[in-house]
């Protein structure tokens, strides 16, 4: 019975000294996260609650609606109304094509793909200035590091066990529905489960960023030493350790970690090498982002793809309407229906 009891109060220690051990060196993370991101601002509750559901929806729903590419932002050359694409149907007269006209005068006559088409053009010319694309690389680089010092204060918040209790009782509601509805069948636990989300958004954003930045710089800054590579690489094992079935659906994988506390502290020193390497900010493999004429985006033909990537085509399009206002004159008895800019300058695609 005294051997049992020593043994008990041996394991008892033990167990105690990993806690402690483990807890220090998540709290010096924490201290080294926090002094690597000079940017990363102070969170709240309420802040924490917002970023991590946006994090989550993010990741559920179709970023654009719309299912034509002028819709909203071309206007009508005759009442300056918003013009609208209309989807084909059947008729007495047979099919008939997707067309855009006026929502409020119906003016318009011109096919989406002949449209489509038009804004292609306007879009190639405008992205082929050098101007515009150096100003949106900017203006996007900074946009990307607040929405990644948000993330990062909302990730080291949610981290913190202190502050789990209070998370779980903010996601009440729709979201606390939808998320106790998919726990149950993920088995996983909250927050982390919107945590999970927050850190797929910021390696997305890590990545643009780190392509933006090689691009305005002109390659990978001096001195980097970060590799998206590992990155991606710590990424992929985070989810693999962290998921709490991982050992009953490829115990062979499991089996390579050793005991489940050797797996358990291996978890935790990959948690912490990720959120180390996620508030990086230079990274030696960048790759240097393309312009938009060398892209997929402009160098797919718009007109005889219309419902294609529509969601990228109208962000082009988006920044171009602040510069160059886009206008449908409608078809009149002298000339068909065509797209122009406010300047009234015609931006119809040059005939081979």
């Amino acid at each position: 019975m005294h051997r049992a009891c020593s043994h008990r109060q041996r394991r008892h220690r033990a167990i105690t000294v990993i806690a402690v051990r483990s807890a220090l060196q998540n709290e010096r993370t924490h201290r080294q996260t926090r002094r690597s991101a000079g940017t990363i601002m102070s969170m709240d509750l309420d802040r924490a609650v917002a970023i991590l559901k946006e994090a989550y929806l993010r990741s559920n729903r179709n970023p654009e609606a719309s299912k034509f590419v002028g819709d909203g932002l071309l206007r009508c050359g005759a009442c300056t109304d918003a013009v609208e694409g209309h989807s084909p149907r059947e008729s007495h007269y047979g099919r008939l094509e997707a067309m855009y006209a006026c929502r409020t005068c119906g003016a318009g006559g011109i096919t989406v793909a002949v449209a489509d088409a038009q804004l292609q053009a306007i879009a190639v010319r405008y992205w082929s200035r050098p101007e515009p694309v150096a100003s949106w690389r900017r203006q996007r680089l900074t946009v990307l590091d607040a929405e990644i010092a948000d993330m990062l204060a909302a990730g080291e918040y949610s981290r913190d066990r202190r502050n789990r209790r209070r998370l779980r009782q903010a996601m009440q509601g729709r979201m606390r529905r939808l998320t106790d509805r998919l726990l149950r069948l993920t088995d996983l636990s909250e927050p982390e489960f919107s945590l999970d989300f927050l850190v797929n958004g910021l390696i997305d954003r890590i990545h643009e960023r780190a392509s933006l930045a090689a691009a305005i710089d002109g390659g990978p800054a001096a001195g980097s030493t970060a590799r998206l590579a590992e990155l991606n690489q710590i990424r992929a094992e985070h989810v693999a350790v962290s998921d709490r079935g991982f050992a009953r659906r490829y115990p062979e994988r499991a089996a390579a970690y050793g005991s489940p506390r050797q797996r358990e502290a291996r978890a935790s020193e990959v948690e912490r090498q990720l959120w180390a390497l996620l508030s990086e900010r230079n990274w030696a493999d960048a790759t240097p982002e393309p312009p938009p004429t060398k892209t997929n985006v402009l160098t797919m033909d718009w007109g005889t793809s219309s419902n294609t990537r529509v969601s990228p085509r109208r962000a082009l399009l988006r920044i171009i309407a602040d510069d160059w206002p886009l206008v449908l004159q409608p078809r009149t008895a002298q000339a068909e229906a065509r797209v122009t800019t406010s300047t009234g300058e015609n931006l119809r695609p040059k005939s081979s």
